[in-house]
């Protein structure tokens, strides 16, 4: 019976913990390292905000190095069906410079950004990292309301 119980208490805690409305996104590894997508919460009402992060984690004892065609190292973008309805590099201005960001070895690197949605709806939310060997765009969905 105590069993029962413990086991229902961690039922609960992993439920409200990390229901389907909290988080959203892909993962992929790319050679050594995993690039994580999360878009959270999953559910939100017009106009709050939406937290946008890609995570890259080296799982190699060695430092890796992403070379990048210009200084963007990143972006996130928004789509209501085929309609982009926000991005975030949008009037933002990067040196066209080869650029290299190292990742230390067993470390991780974040980039974030915040999205405020105007509209209801289901929209598909996307992260890029923009280096050599990173070819494909992360995927999430936000429904607001």
């Amino acid at each position: 019976m105590k069993r029962l119980a413990t086991m229902l208490v961690l039922v609960a805690c992993f439920a409200s913990c990390a229901g389907q409305d909290q988080l959203t996104g892909d993962r992929r590894d790319v050679g050594v390292i995993t690039e994580v997508f999360t878009a959270m919460p999953a559910q939100v009402e017009v106009g709050q905000p939406v937290q946008l992060r890609i995570r890259l984690s080296d799982n190699a004892g060695t430092a890796q190095q992403l070379t990048s065609p210009t200084a963007q190292i990143y972006d996130f973008w928004v789509r209501k069906g085929s309609r982009e309805v926000w991005r975030w590099s949008d009037g933002q201005v990067f040196i066209q410079s080869l650029t290299t960001t190292e990742l230390a070895g067993q470390t991780s690197k974040i980039f974030t950004a915040t999205w405020h949605p105007t509209g209801t709806g289901r929209f598909t939310m996307y992260a890029e990292v923009k280096a050599s060997g990173f070819e494909q765009p992360l995927m999430g969905t936000v429904v607001v309301s």
